[in-house]
């Protein structure tokens, strides 16, 4: 059996499409290689934090900004 490992900057909450990408290279080497064990690994060091923009504080906004954070919780949890 092979172990193919992805070295990404996952979990990168401010650009979901780095995640995107992250994991459909995941899922066409899984296609491509179906017996291979192949899974993520964080390149990062940095301690990944989640928090609204506070960019322009207003209702609208900060609602804006949690549903962003539960849609990233919802594609982490995947």
């Amino acid at each position: 059996m092979k172990k193919i490992g992805i070295l990404s900057y996952i979990k990168e909450y401010a650009n979901i499409g780095t995640n995107m990408q992250s994991y459909c290279t995941l899922k066409a080497i899984q296609k491509a290689y179906p017996d291979a064990e192949v899974e993520l690994i964080n390149y990062s060091g940095w301690k990944h934090t989640m928090k609204p923009y506070l960019s322009n504080i207003s209702f609208r906004s900060l609602k804006n900004d949690f549903v962003r954070i539960k849609k990233y919780r919802d594609f982490f949890k995947k």
